[in-house]
């Protein structure tokens, strides 16, 4: 087996390895950059009561994901690269200072490593020994379906700022989870509830059109799979940020 890095605890736990990530500062001073230049543009014709359709697309990044493995807390981790893509597509009616709207959405992240804090069977034979892997791969692709109520000020020829809430389902699939070159020890879907916060700025390009900048926090809780030799499940969560540009078209 390669690609195990391993270190004696002085507390007496099997492995109580943490991967720490830390975000971007340029994400966040982009998306600061993308709200000032919205604000500071001069505004034209966008309505209220209307019916409205967007598209969305930028970067997401997901939290390390903790998971429990048959029945057993914090036994795996999963880390993902930053800067993953987002898309989705929402449409809605605009009140005024109230829109209701759905919003379809999909997120595609890749495996940065993977901690093994305690023995597990993930293949049949052998069972991985804790470690930290770097050389692990695979891919979380997670599709979304949710209802947002959201709370706008401004608007209506003026750029607009908003933020709301949301709930819905979404379906996470695991693709080709694998250690060191070893077969794929998890492979599967599977469809949860999830809640999240969205806000951001649209601004108005005409009668019609209007661009924005939009962040969202999603949280999907529960979701369950089964490793395909080992016969072990694995259950945890799955909380991602989004930093994402928008266009729009009002009716």
């Amino acid at each position: 087996m390669t690609g195990c890095i391993c270190s004696d605890d002085p507390t007496g736990s099997d492995f109580p390895i943490r991967h720490v990530k830390v975000y971007p500062v340029k994400a966040r001073a982009a998306f600061g950059l993308g709200i000032s230049l919205l604000l500071t543009t001069q505004p034209a014709h966008a309505r209220d009561d209307a019916a409205y359709v967007a598209i969305e697309g930028g970067l997401a990044i997901v939290r390390t994901i903790e998971w429990k493995v048959s029945g057993k807390p914090n036994v795996n981790q999963t880390d993902l690269h930053t800067g993953q893509f987002d898309a989705g597509v929402v449409a809605g009616y605009d009140f005024g200072h109230i829109r209701a709207e759905g919003e379809l959405s999909y997120q595609r992240s890749r495996m940065h490593n993977y901690v093994v804090r305690f023995p597990t069977k993930l293949n049949i034979n052998p069972t991985i020994p804790a470690g930290f892997y770097p050389d692990a791969t695979g891919f979380i692709h997670r599709a979304s379906a949710m209802a947002n109520v959201i709370v706008e000020t401004g608007g209506n020829k003026r750029p607009g700022i908003y933020a709301g809430v949301g709930a819905g389902l979404t379906r996470g699939r695991l693709a080709n989870f694998r250690i060191a070159g070893n077969d794929p020890f998890l492979n599967g879907s599977s469809t949860r509830p999830a809640v999240q916060f969205i806000s951001g700025v649209r601004m108005p390009l005409g009668r019609h059109v209007e661009l924005g900048v939009k962040y969202r926090y999603q949280v999907g809780t529960g979701y369950k799979f089964t490793s395909r030799q080992g016969l072990e499940t694995f259950k945890g969560d799955i909380r991602t940020h989004s930093m994402m540009g928008t266009i729009g078209w009002n009716f």
